[in-house]
């Protein structure tokens, strides 16, 4: 699993979704999320939970781990230097 591609992939996900006026995320939503092209991850792998947490902590999401209310993604700051940010890069 490339752990910055994935991290990145949701958080643009989420910012996208966002602007479209769609904050909350059931947690079929964000299992499809998880399913791009080119591979499959499953929401219950502890390195996915790991950036859901991550997220949380840096004040993108709030998670409620409900059926129907997985997470709520929270306003995007303009000056997010995370905003649309290139996480293909390893760390």
């Amino acid at each position: 699993m490339d752990y910055n591609y994935i991290k990145g992939m949701l958080l643009n996900g989420f910012i996208r979704f966002y602007g479209e006026g769609s904050p909350i995320w059931s947690k079929s939503d964000l299992q499809k999320s998880l399913k791009p092209r080119s591979a499959s991850y499953e929401l219950d792998d502890p390195k996915i939970q790991k950036i859901l947490k991550e997220l949380e902590e840096e004040g993108h999401i709030k998670l409620y781990y409900e059926d129907d209310r997985y997470l709520e993604v929270l306003e995007p700051k303009a000056h997010d230097p995370n905003r649309f940010a290139d996480f293909s890069k390893k760390k």
